[in-house]
């Protein structure tokens, strides 16, 4: 088995944009969140040494308001774009589905008139 698996070995993807420096990345900009949904992990993918990160993958993203309407949603088909979701200063959830189909755990974000937010969402993987 461990012959097979040593086999498969590939280099680890890596992201085709880089991810935020840090969550939540906040810039001076329109008043927008814009959102990358990444894989990271792999850990038992052999030589790939730990947790890499890869993506953005294309996808469905919602933000919703506290009141849990939904005040923005984007997809995005392809890979290697972010989503830029155009909305007024408040707090909301971020809700994101991969367009494989896994939906991912929500995140909260804070926005500030005249400030670009953003913050990426991540699927774990073993």
């Amino acid at each position: 088995m461990l012959a097979a698996i040593a086999h498969e070995s590939q280099a680890c993807p890596k992201p085709t944009v880089a991810v935020a420096p840090s969550e939540p990345y906040v810039t001076r900009g329109p008043t927008e969140v814009v959102v990358g949904i990444y894989v990271q992990g792999g850990a038992l993918r052999p030589g790939c040494g730990g947790a890499p990160v890869y993506g953005p993958d294309g996808g469905t993203v919602t933000l919703r308001a506290a009141s849990g309407r939904v005040v923005a949603r984007q997809t995005l088909r392809g890979t290697g774009q972010l989503f830029v979701l155009h909305v007024a200063a408040g707090r909301y959830t971020i809700s994101a589905r991969r367009a494989g189909g896994v939906t991912l755990a929500p995140v909260a974000v804070t926005v500030r008139r005249g400030r670009t937010v953003r913050r990426d969402v991540f699927e774990d993987v073993p």
